[in-house]
């Protein structure tokens, strides 16, 4: 079940664009209006004590029916206010100034002077500027009533309004998707300082939609909406200074808003600021501070992160040199489809299982020579003290199946041992050529 208006009486849905403190309806705000309820509700209890306080039955009958009369006075006004006035778009035309003096005609304030007796839809639709709207298909009759109320906010001047609705143009949520109208309505709501407004007016320049493609405007918008602190703005403008779109090529200023970005548990921005500190731009190389904000971005589930991470940890730089952590990284991106990791991870484990299979042999061996000498020697000495053994237990009829499993293994160690050393050999010899 979704918040209810005590205002209007609307009850959120999901599809609703209006944050979670504000009614997609009339705008109010929750908080505000359940405080104005809540001191009407003690003034409603202060009237009753007054009540018991005089039980006089004409007494509270005089003063509910000067209630009722005044009320009737008031509703009566009004009504033959909105009776008396028509409405004439053209009469409540609004001719404002711009920042560069010139007038420019606005129909902004018309959906005010429309006469409160009819609907939204029925009132909108008598605005010039509410006739050209074409609703995204299958917009239930409810949702244009919203969207429309959202319009009339947005006409005069709500920023957060003209944010949702340069939102529905660009999602083509809503509203049929138009580019051009959405990057008008993100302009108005960004002129105002609305920070999500900004990155979207920005991202548009960048990409060339609604605008034309301006590598400058759109750094411009990403420094205003960075300056308000917003991370994702801030790693873009890290960035555009690193490759110089909009900026002058800068690794310090780039450095400097990625690590901004990074403390804000940006993503992107910690696994580009552990780059940086990496490769020593625009900071110190400090493989330790690379590690850090790698590993910061990797528990994130940024792949590129936790590849790098798995190549630090092969390479001992920064971190321990720990080939099952590093694998255990390299699996983690693989499983995200990153290729290289995925041929690493293969590679890895084989070496680990290959080391963990010698130091087993290495440990059997070593218990199978306890008093003998190392390497070659011991294990001849060894070979054949097993079969004196066997001979003297089959003269005396003594199972030997102990000594058997002893001399297998001996010689499997061997051979393997052998093996090893062919192709170590072998290995030379072909770089040698």
């Amino acid at each position: 079940m979704g918040k209810k208006c005590l205002k209007c009486g609307y009850e959120r849905t999901e599809a609703d664009y209006a944050p979670d403190y504000e009614c997609p309806s009339c705008g109010a705000v929750y908080a505000k209006v359940e405080k104005l309820a809540r001191e009407r509700r003690a003034t409603v209890s202060r009237a009753g004590k007054f009540d018991r306080k005089y039980r006089s039955k004409w007494t509270i009958l005089f003063f509910r029916a000067i209630g009722i009369f005044a009320m009737l006075l008031i509703l009566g006004g009004l009504y033959l206010r909105n009776d008396k006035r028509d409405f004439n778009p053209e009469a409540h035309r609004v001719s404002r100034v711009n920042k560069n003096g010139s007038e420019q005609n606005n129909v902004t304030n018309d959906v005010l002077s429309i006469r409160h007796d009819k609907t939204i839809q029925d009132r909108l639709s008598e605005s010039t500027i509410i006739k050209s709207i074409r609703f995204a298909d299958a917009v239930s009759e409810t949702s244009k009533k919203l969207i429309m109320t959202q319009i009339e906010l947005a006409n005069n001047g709500n920023a957060s309004a003209q944010n949702r609705v340069g939102a529905m143009y660009y999602e083509g949520k809503g509203l049929s998707q138009d580019y051009k109208e959405a990057a008008k309505w993100f302009l108005r709501a960004a002129e105002q300082g609305d920070v999500q407004s900004q990155s979207y007016v920005a991202a548009m320049y960048y990409r060339g939609e609604g605008f034309p493609q301006d590598y400058k405007e759109a750094a411009k918008w990403f420094l205003r909406a960075a300056e308000q602190g917003r991370a994702s703005a801030q790693n873009k403008v890290g960035a555009m200074y690193y490759e110089g779109e909009g900026f002058p090529q800068d690794y310090k200023e780039a450095a400097k808003w990625f690590l901004r970005a990074a403390e804000q548990g940006n993503v992107q921005s910690q696994r580009n600021a552990g780059a940086m500190y990496f490769n020593g731009q625009g900071v110190s190389k400090n493989y330790e501070e690379a590690a850090k904000w790698f590993l910061r971005a990797a528990e994130q589930n940024e792949v590129d992160a936790q590849f790098l991470l798995g190549i630090m940890y092969v390479n001992g730089e920064g971190v321990p040199q720990d080939y099952e952590v590093a694998a255990t990284w390299f699996v983690r991106a693989a499983e995200q489809g990153h290729k290289e990791a995925k041929k690493l991870a293969d590679l890895l484990v084989k070496k680990i299982n290959s080391d963990n299979r010698e130091a087993a042999r290495q440990k059997v061996l070593l218990e199978l020579l306890r008093g003998y000498p190392a390497g070659q020697k011991g294990i001849d000495e060894k070979r054949q003290d097993i079969r004196n053994a066997i001979s003297q237990r089959q003269a005396l009829g003594i199972p030997n199946d102990d000594l058997y499993r002893e001399l297998s293994a001996l010689e499997k160690i061997e051979l393997e041992s052998k093996y090893r050393r062919f192709i170590r050999q072998f290995d030379r010899n072909l770089k040698n050529r």
